[in-house]
């Protein structure tokens, strides 16, 4: 099977997997702007330089979604091929980059680019992360 064929089923897998585990879905209208306002909480609660391992959490619906979906995000950044060594979204991230990280990045780039913050959560996040971990000669 090669490489590209392997990428697109990996892909195809990677958007099941998106949608089947709750994660938001691009067409069901949950903008970049729904998951700036469900993060903000968190955002709130992060002091600069303080351990993103101790955060207290507000028990509410809209922190549960956005640390969900950055979770999910996280997880799907770190996912690459057996046989491949480039990440399958084309997001470099750094070894030990924290899921608070992640959300800041998206909130800067979605505040930084207003006009996006109408677009679909997912389109936006991974521009954002995209912008932030940038894969080198890509």
């Amino acid at each position: 099977m090669s490489r590209a064929v392997r990428r697109w089923i990996a892909a195809v897998l990677a958007i099941f997997w998106l949608a089947m585990t709750g994660a938001v879905q691009a067409d069901d209208g949950y903008t970049a702007a729904d998951m700036l306002a469900d993060c903000k909480p968190i955002l709130r609660l992060a002091k600069p330089g303080s351990n993103p391992d101790e955060l207290e959490l507000e028990d509410t619906f809209a922190t549960g979604n956005c640390w969900g979906a950055f979770l999910t995000v996280q997880q799907l950044l770190i996912t690459r091929l057996e046989t491949d060594r480039d990440p399958l979204l084309q997001v470099c991230v750094p070894e030990g980059v924290s899921l608070l990280h992640l959300i800041q990045i998206f909130d800067r780039f979605a505040r930084l680019n207003p006009a996006r913050q109408t677009e679909p959560f997912t389109t936006v996040a991974m521009a954002a992360l995209r912008s932030g971990f940038p894969c080198s000669g890509k």
